[in-house]
């Protein structure tokens, strides 16, 4: 050992292996004599009154390990300084029947000595462990001391050097997903949220899908048209027709207005006229109907919102068609902007994929630190 300019030199047959003095306890390699790194005092970058100290690596890596008594060192923390990676592990279980368990805690208040009395994961926390029985990661996020309006747990996506779009929320014991989650490998099927509906698809874009509005409303999407639609009042279109160049929309039965219909089978008509009386449930379903029967001999006279009169001989067929109630004016379904009254036809669902909305990130001052060997 050599002792000078307010030094201690420390040497192994005549190679420097460790230096200590001016606030800096540095240490050197035994194989190549390079400096490997040292221990010393630092403090923040642009705040000189912020001081600590460091411990920085000069070579290919630093560890904390446990000697394992085979010859090995088993790493809990290696720092792999040449290619830029950190490794951590709960240590060296030495076996499959084993166990090891890495912990992260925001706060050693909820459970440490002279703290609140609380479970470890009684905060935001991560665990990974590793036994005999299988390997596990759990997330932990809320308490049981605050109210609790502010605790999540959140995935962000970067957007721009100061936004950040919300990926995936839990809070309040609820999950809150932002973007469009696919099914499968291949990114075929996918499921999303809007501001006002749910969709289920398939294929990218927005050209295959059913939607469900938060008002109760259905609709097919295919090939970009919305070749069906179910109303919440219980108004529909099914099936669509393509006319110069525009696509329409139809009623079940492919017309282009809403009708309801029965027939009555076998009635019996006279040449005085026959009183029928018309369901009582269709008359509170259509506005106005008509009469029309299978026989040309045979009339049809006296209408009333209730009840009709047919005249002839013999039995006749009777098909009975109205317009329901609140429909009466619509003609051809424009499904491509369905504004109708009392319907809304227009898709309610975002016509494009669905991107999270952009958020200002917190600030946070970037942390430097300057090396210093002297006070």
């Amino acid at each position: 050992m050599r002792i000078a300019d307010g030094n201690v030199y420390s040497y192994y047959q005549g190679d420097e292996t460790m230096r200590f003095g001016s606030y800096l306890m540095e240490l050197y390699d035994s194989r190549n004599h390079n400096r490997l790194g040292y221990f010393g005092v630092a403090r923040r970058t642009g705040d000189v009154e912020r001081r600590g100290m460091a411990w920085v690596g000069d070579q290919s890596f630093i560890s904390i390990n446990k000697d394992t008594h085979d010859g090995q060192l088993r790493s809990l923390f290696d720092a792999d300084l040449d290619n830029n990676r950190l490794y951590l592990s709960g240590g060296w279980s030495g076996s499959q029947s084993g166990s090891a368990t890495v912990s992260v805690y925001a706060d050693e208040w909820p459970w440490g000595y002279g703290g609140g009395g609380y479970r470890a994961t009684n905060q935001a926390a991560m665990r990974m462990n590793r036994d005999q029985n299988g390997s596990y990661v759990y997330i932990y996020y809320g308490d049981t001391y605050s109210n609790n309006s502010q605790s999540s747990f959140e995935v962000r996506e970067n957007a721009t050097n100061t936004t950040y779009r919300p990926m995936i929320i839990c809070q309040d014991s609820t999950v809150t997903i932002y973007s469009r989650t696919y099914l499968g490998e291949s990114r075929t099927a996918w499921i999303e949220g809007t501001n006002d509906s749910i969709r289920l698809g398939v294929g990218p874009g927005v050209e295959n899908y059913i939607s469900v509005t938060k008002s109760g409303d259905i609709e097919l999407v295919q090939g970009g048209f919305i070749s069906h639609a179910f109303d919440a009042k219980g108004t529909k279109i099914g099936g669509t027709i393509e006319i110069d160049g525009r696509r329409w929309g139809m009623s079940p039965i492919d017309s282009p207005q809403y009708l309801i219909e029965y027939i009555i089978f076998d009635q019996e008509a006279t040449e005085d006229g026959t009183v029928v009386e018309l369901d009582a449930k269709y008359v509170k379903s259509v506005e106005n109907y008509a009469v029309f029967p299978n026989r040309g001999d045979v009339t049809i006279e006296d209408k009333t919102p209730t009840s009709f009169v047919v005249k002839g001989s013999g039995k006749v067929d009777l098909r009975i068609v109205g317009i329901r109630k609140g429909q009466l004016d619509d003609f051809w379904i424009d499904v491509e902007n369905r504004n109708n009254k009392g319907f809304s036809l227009k898709s309610s669902s975002t016509p494009q994929p669905v991107v999270p909305p952009e958020r200002g990130d917190d600030p946070e001052t970037e942390r430097k630190i300057r090396k210093e060997s002297k006070l």
